[in-house]
């Protein structure tokens, strides 16, 4: 299975992201194994970049405008991630999925890093609810995000600071 080699969300790397982004079926691929390994504090966040890839040039399979809906429902972030075509038609770009996590672990990361949702905006419904979109014209004109330690990653570097160090003994 294609990204079987993602054992945590936050292992998610570069050539990941510029490989599911060249097709829907890889991006679908690479969603569905972040679903399956969702779990707290393991960096799911890092869908977020998965997100943003989507809402840039590097990926040209998409057509309209892009809307992630996100939506947590007793612990578990529920995803759809949609094309709306204008006159109030929407389709579905996969199907829906759900990240083994509350919502907040994810708008956490938005919080401490808004730069890992490129072109994406953000618009919060509820402490439930929140709805990401990017319009046609600046998704084909924004370059796709890379991943970095302040990126996506980043709940790994605030869990190595909170690890004591090692002892001799």
């Amino acid at each position: 299975m294609r990204f079987s080699h993602l054992e945590q969300c936050g292992q998610l790397s570069q050539p990941d992201l510029e490989t599911a982004v060249t097709s829907r079926e890889d991006c679908a691929a690479l969603l569905a194994r972040m679903s399956e390994i969702s779990a707290r504090d393991t960096g799911v966040a890092a869908v977020l970049s998965v997100f943003a890839a989507l809402a840039s040039g590097a990926c040209d399979w998409l057509d309209g405008d892009l809307v992630i809906e996100l939506l947590e429902d007793d612990e578990v972030t529920s995803v759809n991630v949609l094309t709306d075509l204008g006159g109030n038609m929407r389709e579905k770009v996969f199907r829906p999925f759900s990240m083994s996590v509350p919502l907040d672990e994810i708008t956490s990361a938005i919080d401490r890093t808004p730069s890992i949702l490129g072109a994406l905006k953000l618009r919060r419904i509820s402490w439930r609810r929140i709805v990401l979109s990017a319009n046609e014209e600046l998704r084909r004109s924004t370059m796709p995000p890379r991943i970095g330690a302040s990126e996506a990653s980043s709940w790994m570097l605030d869990k190595l600071a909170a690890k004591p160090p090692p002892t001799d003994e």
